[in-house]
């Protein structure tokens, strides 16, 4: 394992990939060294990473900032908080909002001063201001995120729709599953099949794709088959459908993988970042966070 950690540093860092045409050349290294169990994706400039079979936080120096002390799953930061056990936590790693405890919560979304939080209690989904105070009390059997939309996501009965930050149903519980707005498009399952629509609940895409995800840089990938490709907002398939698989795209690269090996694309379908990993996680924030037998670190990526 050693001997090929070693490889993918001399690679990244003295033989820096570069592919080269007549408009860029592509430099990739290794930021923050192979040596975590599991790390994901930064927000708010830190990171959640697992060592010795604990999750911590780090910064994008690889610095700790909170020591890896839990030993279940925490979650991402956002707006100053992230959700850890079943409370909130500053960037200090110290409890926010009293003595406030939840059974599950998601992320704090969007980012900013009007963010606001999923949260669940008695076995009820409703929404948290960074006060702490519900905005919209629990009444839900599953919710997802706000979005710049205004809408998020929520399940009520064994169906999904949507809600605005009053708790005002403006898109009818249609669905089997409800993901969360990116832009003007959220996707959503209807009978085992995707599609997409606007946030007047009209469909954009019909249901056709296995599975599609969140659209970004312009771009969705969508299952088909048993391959992955990405469409743009029309529906059309503007990169091929040619991927065992493939994340959604940010900073404006997406991992894909092919024969178990990942490595990322550019918008256009252009492998930028070859297939060297085991796996890999999107960008975010100039980072991502990539598998080498059997342990992440995190890279980064320069186009000149």
């Amino acid at each position: 394992m050693k001997k090929n950690i070693f490889l993918i540093i001399l690679i990244a860092l003295l033989i820096p990939y570069f592919y080269s045409n007549s408009e860029a050349i592509n430099v990739t290294e290794i930021v923050i060294p192979f040596q975590f169990q599991d790390a994901r994706p930064f927000s708010d400039g830190i990171a959640a990473v697992k060592k010795d079979n604990k999750w911590g936080y780090i910064d994008r120096l690889g610095q700790w900032i909170i020591q890896p002390e839990y030993d279940f799953s925490v979650g991402d930061y956002s707006s100053g908080l992230s959700y850890v056990g079943n409370q909130f936590l500053d960037t200090n790693g110290m409890p926010v909002f009293e003595e406030a405890k939840f059974e599950n919560a998601r992320k704090f979304s969007p980012k900013g001063k009007d963010a606001l939080a999923a949260v669940q209690v008695s076995g009820q989904w409703g929404f948290i201001d960074l006060d702490g105070e519900f905005v919209i009390s629990p009444k839900y059997d599953g919710a997802g995120d706000f979005s710049d939309s205004g809408l998020a996501p929520v399940k009520v009965g064994g169906i999904w729709g949507y809600v605005d930050r009053r708790g005002r149903e403006l898109i009818m519980s249609n669905f089997d599953y409800a993901w969360n707005f990116s832009g003007e498009f959220a996707a959503v399952m209807v009978e085992g099949s995707v599609g997409y629509i606007n946030k007047t609940g009209i469909y954009t895409i019909n249901p056709q794709f296995i599975h599609a995800g969140e659209f970004h840089n312009g771009r969705a990938p969508a299952r088909i088959g048993n391959r992955t490709g990405y469409i743009n907002d029309r529906g059309r398939l503007v990169i091929p459908a040619v991927y065992h698989n493939g994340g959604e795209f940010s900073d404006g690269l997406a991992p894909v993988a092919t024969d178990g090996r990942w490595g990322y694309i550019n918008t256009s379908g252009r492998i930028v970042i070859p297939p060297l990993y085991d796996n890999a996680k999107p960008f975010s924030e100039g980072l991502a966070a990539v598998e080498q037998d059997g342990v992440w670190g995190y890279i980064s990526y320069r186009n000149f």
